[in-house]
């Protein structure tokens, strides 16, 4: 998601100047806030993400789905906030950077969707579709050396947590020539946190979130 990459952008340029390890605490989330708030104010909202998506929804007893989305958006991000952001050690350092945003809004013009749910139903659509994510936190957790003056920060070691509070999906022409459509989209909203642990999961896998990081927040 391209909200990963801004999200890593905006801490850049953070300033903190560490007293105490509360003091610390408070410092770094409001540098990250204002950097934030900074960079923010540079984007339009919303975010056009990439031109054509592909992902395989595979979750057991869920979905065994091919889900294709062409010219999404994402609305929202202009209303994240860090929260408790947090360094502590000497050396290679714990790191902890934590953000929230009430509410995103993904607009899709054209979507497409083949496979089976429930192991064994099978699922077709196509047409416009959008998800409303309600109370999303995202947080980076690691081990690595930190630069407060200015801000960077050199990972070890790091991991992506995501949490929403609920999702609300809305497919148009989803299992078209039946009455299920309806059905299917309040089944995937009730499905909202395990297809996000699904793509926790993913974006975790191998050296990619480690690489991708550093890569932003190098020396």
């Amino acid at each position: 998601m391209k909200m990963f990459l801004f999200l890593a952008l905006v801490v850049h340029s953070c300033v903190a100047s560490p007293v105490s390890q509360s003091a610390v605490r408070t410092d770094i989330t409001a540098a990250v806030n204002l950097a934030l708030k900074a960079y923010l104010n540079s984007i339009t909202d919303p975010v056009a993400l990439a031109s054509h998506i592909e992902y395989n929804i595979d979750a057991p007893l869920i979905a065994d789905v091919l889900l294709t989305m062409d010219g999404a958006t994402l609305g929202g991000v202009k209303n994240i906030v860090a929260e408790n952001c947090i360094t502590t050690g000497t050396g290679p350092s714990d790191i902890e950077l934590h953000f929230n945003v009430p509410e995103l809004m993904l607009e899709v013009p054209a979507y497409t969707m083949d496979g089976l749910v429930v192991d064994h139903i099978p699922l077709q659509g196509d047409g416009m579709a959008s998800i409303t994510i309600e109370n999303l936190d995202i947080s980076l957790v690691g081990k690595g050396t930190i630069q407060l003056v200015p801000f960077s920060v050199q990972f070890t070691e790091i991991a992506l947590d995501l949490e929403l509070l609920r999702w609300t999906v809305n497919f148009e022409d989803l299992a078209p020539g039946t009455d299920l459509g309806t059905v299917f989209n309040q089944f995937f909203s009730m499905c909202g946190p395990e297809i996000f642990d699904l793509l926790e999961i993913r974006l975790n896998d191998g050296d990619w979130l480690l690489n991708f990081i550093n890569g932003i927040f190098s020396f």
